[in-house]
C-alpha cells in the first residue's frame, strides 16, 4: 500500500531477514502473512506468492548497443 508500513511477518516483527526467511518458507506454503500499518489503521495482509527470493537483473539483447554502458562512461 502507498504510504504503508511493515509491522510483522508471519507473526514477527519485521526485519529484512524475517522477510527473506517468509518468502523463502512461502515457497511451500504459498503464503506469506504481512501486518501492515497505514493511514487508515493496521490490517492484515494475506500475499499469495511461491516463486521465492528473485533478484531481477539487467542482461543486453545481443546485437543491440550498450545503453547502459555509454549512460556509465565517463564523459570527455
Amino acid at each position: 500500500m502507498p504510504g504503508g508500513t511493515i509491522l510483522a511477518v508471519d507473526g514477527t516483527t519485521y526485519d529484512a531477514d524475517a522477510l527473506k526467511a517468509a518468502i523463502m518458507t512461502a515457497k511451500t506454503t504459498g503464503v506469506v502473512d504481512l501486518v501492515v500499518k497505514s493511514e487508515g489503521g493496521v490490517a492484515s495482509v494475506r500475499i499469495v506468492y511461491d516463486g521465492g527470493l528473485r533478484y531481477p537483473h539487467l542482461e543486453r539483447i545481443p546485437g543491440t548497443p550498450d545503453r547502459v554502458g555509454q549512460i556509465f562512461s565517463p564523459r570527455t
